[in-house]
C-alpha cells in the first residue's frame, strides 16, 4: 500500500512539473516576482541571498580556452623555460594569451640537438603536435608529410585570423613573402616562416629597377680598413684596388702594429669551406661580381654566379692572387661573422663587415685603433661595382600545424605572435615597469637592478623559440620604423643616429659607449659611409642581397640537386682557391666552366634552382625568369 502512494505521489509531481513547463513565460515571470516579494516580507535576509543566487545562475558562461601542444627547444643555453616561468614578462604574455585570444599552451620542450629526431619520433608514430618548428625537418620528410595530408593548410586556418596575421601574410601584406617561400607546387602552403624585419629601411628602387626586397639602413657590406694604421703611414683610405693593394702591403712591412712580426693582413674569407661565398662580398663587389655562387638576385630573382661573370670574375681572381702573392691574405681565415676574436689578435689590416660594426681599442687592445669603411671602388670601367645589403624582411624558422589541430586556436596563436602586444613584450618588457612611451611617442626605458631586469626585460634573449617563435614585426610596430627613398633621404631625416634613438651625431656621443668609440671628426662610420656612397654615386652602384627569397623545392627539384650540387660546389670552390693560390690558371678559364656544364650538370642545376625562384615571383606577383 506504501509503495502505491509513493507511486501516485510520484505521478502528481510529474504531472506538476509538466504543467509548469507549458506555461507561458510571462506568467513565470509574474510568479516570480511575486513570490520574491512574498519572501521579502517574510525574510528579507534569505531573500537577498536567493537574488544573489539567481544573478550567478544567469551570468555567462566563460569558454574554456583552447589548448594547443607544442613541440619547442631550449635554444638559449643558460636558460629553461622552467626557469622563465616565473617571470613577469613570461607570466605578462602567457595571460594575455589567454584571456584575449582564449588559448593556453601545452608544451612539450627538447634539447635543439635533439629536436629533429624527436618531431620526427613523433611524426612517425602519428603524435604530432599542434605546433611544431617544421624548418627544422628535411626537406624531403616536409614534402612527404604534406603529400600524406599531416599539414595544415596555412589558408584554411588563415582564414579564423581576426585580421592581425591574415593581413601581414596574405596578398598585399607586409610579409606575404613568406607565404611566396612557402608555396607548394600545388599552389597551397603549409608551413610558415616567421618574420624578421628591421624598423629603419632604405628603397632604392630606381626607374630601372623594382629590387625584391628593401635594406636595413645599417646593413650594407662593405670592406673595412684599419684607420689607425693608415694614419700611422700617412696614407688616406684607398679608393683604387692599387691604393688598396698598396695600404695592406706597407701595414704588412712596415710592422704597422709594431710587434716586431710581418703579419699584419686582410682577414678576407678566402678558402673557408662553412662560408664559400663570403670571399666575393666586398672586394668582389668591386668587380661587378653578385655576392656568390648560385645565389638569387634581388633585382629579378634570376639565379646568379659569381664564377659565371667571365672577364669581371677573372679581373677579380687575379687581384685576390696579387694579395695571395704579397702574403697580405691567407687561406681560410676570416669569416663574415665573430670578428671579434680576430680584431682582438690586432694583426687584422682590413676585412669585410657592416659599417657601422667596427672594432675599436674595446677589441683590438690596441688604444686608439679603429676601421673604417672603404667606400665602393669601380675596379673595371664601365662596370658598375656592387654592393650587399641586408633584406628589410626576411623569414626565420618556419613552423606548421597538425592537419587534426583546432584551426580557429591556431589562428588566434598566429594574431598573437603577429599583435603589438607582442611585439613590445619580445623588444621592450613590461610597460610600465621596464619601459613607458614618452610624450614625444618614442620609449623610454628604465634603469633596472639585474634581478628586475631579469624580470621584466624583453622576451627576445631567453624565451624565443622556447615559449614562442622569433617574430620580429618591428617593420610595422616600431615607434620609430621608417622607409627612406634612398640614401640621401635618410641622411635628410638625421639618420644613422636616430636609428639608434638619437635626435644628431652630438646627442650620439652623449652615449657613453659611442663616445668611447674612435670616429672620424665627421661622424661615425656609417655616416661617413653614406657620404662616400653619396659622393660616389648611388645610380652607379649595382645592390645585392644576403637573403635568398624562393620557394622550397619539389620532388623533382630535389632529386636534381641531390644528384649534381655537390660535385658542382666542390668543383667551382675548388676553381676559384685554384685560380686565385697559383694552383690553377685563368687562362684555362672557359674551359673549366665548359667543363661543369658538360659533365657536372651545371645547366640542369641552374635550372632546378631556378624553377624553385620562378614560383616565388609568381607567388608575390612578379615575373618569371624565362
Amino acid at each position: 500500500m506504501k509503495r502505491l502512494l509513493a507511486l501516485l505521489l510520484a505521478m502528481m509531481l510529474c504531472l506538476s512539473l509538466l504543467g509548469g513547463c507549458a506555461a507561458d513565460p510571462k506568467d513565470d515571470a509574474a510568479k516570480d516576482d511575486t513570490a520574491a516579494t512574498d519572501t521579502v516580507e517574510k525574510d528579507e535576509g534569505k531573500t537577498e541571498e536567493k537574488e544573489e543566487e539567481k544573478v550567478e545562475d544567469e551570468a555567462p558562461v566563460e569558454a574554456e580556452p583552447n589548448t594547443l601542444s607544442m613541440l619547442s627547444y631550449e635554444a638559449h643555453g643558460t636558460y629553461t623555460l622552467d626557469s622563465c616561468m616565473e617571470y613577469q614578462t613570461y607570466i605578462d604574455m602567457a595571460n594575455h594569451l589567454r584571456d584575449n585570444y582564449g588559448v593556453v599552451m601545452d608544451y612539450t620542450i627538447v634539447d635543439s640537438s635533439v629536436y629533429e629526431s624527436t618531431l620526427n619520433g613523433y611524426i612517425a608514430a602519428k603524435t604530432i603536435p599542434d605546433v611544431f618548428y617544421s624548418g627544422l625537418l628535411a626537406a624531403d620528410v616536409v614534402n612527404n608529410c604534406i603529400a600524406n595530408g599531416l599539414f595544415a593548410d596555412m589558408d584554411e586556418v588563415l582564414a579564423y585570423s581576426d585580421g592581425t596575421a591574415s593581413g601581414m601574410l596574405l596578398d598585399g601584406g607586409t610579409f606575404n613573402f613568406i607565404k611566396g617561400m612557402n608555396t607548394k607546387e600545388d599552389g597551397h602552403w603549409y608551413t610558415c616562416h616567421t618574420a624578421a624585419s628591421a624598423y629603419t629601411n632604405i628603397d632604392l628602387d630606381d626607374a630601372d629597377t623594382d629590387y625584391i626586397c628593401e635594406f636595413p639602413i645599417g646593413c650594407f657590406y662593405g670592406v673595412q680598413i684599419r684607420y689607425d694604421w693608415l694614419q700611422k703611414l700617412g696614407l688616406s683610405v684607398p679608393s683604387t684596388t692599387a691604393e688598396y693593394k698598396e695600404a695592406l702591403v706597407r701595414m704588412r712591412e712596415e710592422d704597422a702594429n709594431g710587434n716586431g712580426a710581418k703579419d699584419e693582413r686582410a682577414f678576407l674569407c678566402l678558402g673557408n669551406p662553412d662560408e664559400p661565398n663570403s670571399v666575393y662580398i666586398g672586394v668582389g663587389g668591386w668587380y661587378g661580381l653578385t655576392n656568390g655562387n648560385f645565389v638569387v638576385s634581388v633585382d629579378d630573382g634570376s639565379i646568379d654566379s659569381a664564377i659565371l661573370q667571365g672577364d669581371q670574375y677573372i679581373q677579380f681572381a687575379n687581384f685576390m692572387g696579387e694579395l695571395y702573392d704579397a702574403n697580405v691574405v691567407y687561406v681560410n681565415e676570416g669569416a663574415m661573422w665573430n670578428r671579434g676574436v680576430e680584431a682582438a689578435s690586432n694583426m687584422v689590416s682590413s676585412y669585410q663587415q657592416y659599417p657601422n660594426n667596427t672594432h675599436n681599442e674595446l677589441t683590438t687592445g690596441a688604444a686608439g685603433s679603429f676601421y673604417y669603411p672603404i667606400s665602393v671602388i669601380q675596379a673595371i670601367e664601365g662596370v658598375n661595382p656592387t654592393l650587399q645589403g641586408q633584406a628589410s624582411v626576411v623569414g626565420y624558422t618556419a613552423y606548421a600545424f597538425n592537419a587534426e589541430s583546432n584551426y580557429e586556436a591556431c589562428a588566434r596563436w598566429m594574431d598573437f605572435i603577429h599583435s603589438e602586444f607582442f611585439f613590445e613584450m619580445l623588444y621592450f618588457g613590461c610597460e610600465g615597469t621596464s619601459w613607458d612611451w614618452a610624450e614625444d611617442g618614442t620609449v623610454v626605458s628604465y634603469d633596472l637592478s639585474e634581478e628586475d631586469l631579469e624580470n621584466y626585460r624583453g622576451m627576445w634573449t631567453y624565451m624565443t623559440w622556447t615559449a614562442f617563435p622569433q617574430v620580429d614585426t618591428s617593420i610595422v610596430y616600431h615607434y620609430n620604423a621608417q622607409m627612406y627613398k634612398g640614401i640621401q633621404a635618410a641622411i635628410d631625416n638625421g639618420e644613422p643616429y636616430t636609428n639608434g634613438g638619437f635626435k644628431d651625431y652630438a646627442d650620439f656621443l652623449t652615449n657613453s659607449n659611442n663616445a668611447s668609440k674612435g670616429f672620424t671628426e665627421e661622424g661615425n662610420n656609417l655616416y661617413c659611409y653614406f657620404i662616400d656612397l653619396l659622393e660616389f654615386g648611388v645610380e652607379n652602384i649595382d645592390w645585392t642581397m644576403a637573403a635568398t627569397f624562393t620557394t622550397s623545392y619539389t620532388e623533382n627539384e630535389m632529386e636534381v640537386i641531390g644528384k649534381y650540387e655537390g660535385d658542382i660546389k666542390t668543383y667551382i670552390d675548388e676553381l676559384n682557391l685554384g685560380y686565385i693560390t697559383g694552383l690553377r690558371s685563368t687562362d684555362t678559364y672557359e674551359e673549366d666552366i665548359q667543363y661543369a656544364y658538360d659533365n657536372l650538370g651545371l645547366q640542369e642545376y641552374i635550372d632546378a634552382l631556378q624553377a624553385a625562384s620562378n614560383r616565388y615571383l609568381v607567388a608575390v606577383g612578379r615575373d618569371p625568369i624565362e
